[in-house]
């Protein structure tokens, strides 16, 4: 009758209302014998379908409702469809409810006993307990369900709690009592800003009214610096901890609530990175002598809080003894497969990769790992933390393109796979977290030249951070920039892998919208757009575009000249790819004058052995064979130079020192000097046989090239083939004197 009462205001309502109640709507007794699906599926369907939940709380000071596993799983279901759950008084209960208030009878801490536990309450209900047991853990797990329970208990309390103040005078509910229980109700539910200035005048009242050492006092400050703490005012609540800690040290009584208070000053001292204070707080938290249970398990995760403070300040050794210590023990007490002991093997993990123990970490991680996939699933928070740090220790193998790590490839690539799958379940797709996954694993995929996997997942990034940030193309420094710079990073990311596979017109585009973006956000001169503008620049190259690689060179020359000076490196780099640009755009007179000026501060700044002096040399060198000139002794100097600076500095079975020697050669073949060209191209053929095998195109084409040259000589057809070149040499000068 209390239910049928509950809902008469509903059934006063115009529109036409139906309702099930649970008792008649389902067979208790016969649900039991049901398969899984009936109560993974059928229920939460049938729960959708009505479309709301009205639990009735009678009697009001402890609902039967919130004691039945049947009712509390009910409730579980309507959270996870999503479906609107009140919770109700009935209307004899809402007048004894506010005289309750009224009276200053109302207690939190006798309603939290009524909070909510779904373990609790189904150890005395042998029959269901299995079953919704099975059910909710495998859904979020016991814990999560209860705690999101109470929540909603949480949230009703308190609208009933504020309706029933309302009609309380300020004073009255000082003197009540209720105030107070107000606060605390509040920082319960983390309403932390609505809980500070109650919290605030409560302190100064008990100050006033009991002194500063009293306990009340003590009390409410302790509340009141936790909130401050909370609020993220930590300097006041750093000061008003230490006036607690005072106070309570002063009683001489080592109670549970200096502990907290020494813990809650420590902890406020750590995340404020003043190591040291929090560490005399931790040492002297374990170092207290005291056997209560209470405090002992206040202060179990002590050892792991002085075991990070200490890895703060670059100390490693004592933080891996203690989390040893504390892995051994919690195996004894609690098993080793139980979540507290796993997370001291996780904490012990992480502590031996920052000391360097890098193979020990791995195997506590991997042992870890296996643990949590097993017993919480893939998609749980824990696992997806292992997995995590596992993924990152890999990650860091894989320090070079050339290296082969086929093995350890295939290990990483499934352990990422696994965090995507958990992160997919858990965060969602389009969660930064799950994206960054989805980017890892297509950069791991290009590395080990996998592109068609590698384009598959970062196309997937681009599409899902488009979706939720719009397009690169159309940022604008009105919207959320952060969020748009990672669409101009997944552009640029997708754009160098696709020039990467030869997908040239798509990365053209692609680069095009991201340097337009960063020039949007950024300006052109930002680091980031010339960046993209590089890769712009090498695709136009590659796609034969060569007027506006041309343009967009010179640009880059310009821009990086007026942000870097001349003589940056940066501009410089610019300067040598332009000067091959107008070189294959026949603009020979300009190239000429553009590799003098980069090859001069090259030299100026690194000196004539430095690769990048070298690479200028051969360039320049190039630029004036091809203007022509009638004496070529300056063209050979520098591609001599060029040769014997790489292979000084590079060695003789370097591909760059192969290149000079092919180069060297082509230049003495058309000075008519064969020998020594046939020797050269020898010794390219050599380079190229060690890099690439004796049957690559290259090392036959030098091949081939020295035995062409070496025919020429011995045939004594020298002198003829002089003739031939001077007068086609004779029409290139002339051709080139026209163009210029």
């Amino acid at each position: 009758m209390e239910t049928v009462r509950a809902l008469r205001e509903e059934a006063a309502r115009p529109s036409k209302l139906s309702v099930w109640i649970d008792l008649f709507s389902v067979n208790h007794h016969l649900a039991v014998n049901q398969e899984y699906d009936y109560w993974s599926e059928t229920i939460p369907q049938a729960v959708r379908s009505i479309g709301r939940t009205v639990v009735v709380l009678s009697p009001g000071i402890k609902p039967n409702a919130l004691s039945r596993g049947w009712c509390l799983y009910e409730m579980s279901v309507t959270l996870e469809v999503e479906a609107p759950l009140e919770l109700r008084l009935p209307p004899s209960e809402v007048a004894a409810f506010t005289e309750m208030i009224h009276g200053g009878n109302f207690k939190l801490k006798a309603w939290r006993r009524n909070l909510i536990s779904i373990t609790d309450t189904l150890s005395r209900e042998s029959r269901d307990r299995a079953r919704i047991m099975e059910i909710l853990q495998d859904k979020l797990g016991i814990p999560e369900w209860d705690a999101r329970l109470s929540t909603v208990l949480g949230k009703w309390l308190e609208v009933e709690l504020g309706r029933a103040l309302a009609g309380m005078t300020g004073e009255q509910q000082l003197v009540s009592g209720m105030l107070s229980e107000h606060a605390m109700l509040l920082t319960d539910l983390g309403e932390l800003a609505q809980a500070e200035p109650m919290l605030l005048k409560l302190t100064n009242m008990a100050q006033a009214d009991h002194g500063l050492s009293h306990p009340a006092t003590l009390g409410f400050m302790d509340r009141y610096a936790n909130v401050l703490k909370g609020v993220g005012k930590r300097n006041e609540a750093a000061e008003m901890f230490v006036r607690v800690l005072e106070g309570r040290e002063a009683q001489g009584v080592p109670t549970l609530k200096l502990r907290l208070s020494m813990l809650a000053l420590a902890e406020l001292h750590h995340d404020q990175g003043q190591f040291r204070k929090a560490e005399e707080l931790y040492r002297k938290l374990l170092n207290a002598e005291d056997d209560e249970d209470e405090n002992q398990e206040v202060l179990k995760g002590t050892a792991a809080l002085l075991a990070e403070v200490l890895q703060a300040q670059n100390q490693f050794e004592e933080p891996v003894s203690l989390l040893r210590e504390t892995l051994e023990v919690r195996a004894v007490e609690l098993g080793d497969d139980h979540l507290d002991t796993l997370t001291s093997q996780h904490g012990l993990a992480v502590t031996l990769l920052n000391a360097g123990a890098t193979l020990e970490g791995e195997e506590w991680l991997r042992s870890t790992l296996a643990v949590r996939l097993e017993r919480l699933g893939v998609g749980h928070v824990d696992t997806l933390l292992t997995l995590k740090e596992l993924t990152t220790l890999l990650a860091k193998n894989f320090v070079t393109d050339e290296a082969d790590y086929s093995g350890a490839f295939e290990d990483l690539d499934a352990l990422y796979r696994k965090m995507l799958t958990g992160q997919r379940e858990q965060l969602g797709s389009s969660h930064p977290e799950t994206l960054d996954t989805l980017v890892k694993l297509g950069l791991h995929n290009q590395r080990q030249r996998k592109l068609h996997e590698a384009e598959k997942f970062l196309r997937e990034v681009l599409r899902e951070r488009r979706a939720l940030h719009g397009p690169s193309r159309r940022v604008s420094r009105d919207q959320d920039q952060q969020q748009h710079l990672e669409v101009l990073e997944t552009t640029h990311m997708l754009a160098s892998l696709l020039h990467l596979s030869g997908k040239l017109v798509e990365a053209k585009k692609l680069f095009q919208e991201t340097v337009q973006g960063r020039q949007v956000v950024f300006g052109s001169d930002h680091p980031l757009t010339l960046e993209a503008t590089d890769g712009l620049l090498m695709v136009l190259i590659d796609m034969d575009e060569t007027s506006l690689a041309v343009k967009v060179g010179e640009q880059l020359v310009t821009v990086r000249q007026d942000a870097l000076g001349l003589s940056h490196p940066e501009t410089l780099e610019s300067m040598n790819k332009l000067t091959i640009m107008l070189l294959n755009n026949h603009q020979v007179t300009l190239a000429e004058s553009l590799g003098r000026a980069t090859l001069e501060k090259r030299l100026e700044a690194l000196g004539d052995k430095h690769q990048d002096s070298l690479t200028s040399m051969a360039n320049l060198a190039s630029v004036l064979v091809a203007k022509g000139h009638q004496d070529m002794s300056e063209a050979k100097k520098l591609n001599e130079r060029a040769y014997e600076g790489r292979r000084a500095t590079l060695g003789d079975d370097h591909l760059d020192t192969g290149d000079s020697a092919y180069n060297l050669a082509q230049f003495l073949e058309q000075s008519y000097e064969f020998l020594i060209s046939a020797k050269m191209y020898e010794t390219a053929a050599a380079t190229y046989s060690t890099a690439y095998g004796t049957t690559h195109d290259e090392t036959l084409d030098a091949q081939a090239q020295a035995w062409r040259v070496r025919r020429m000589k011995t045939q004594g057809m020298g002198s003829a083939i002089k003739k031939v070149l001077a007068t086609i040499k004779l029409n290139k000068s002339s051709s080139a004197s026209q163009s210029n």
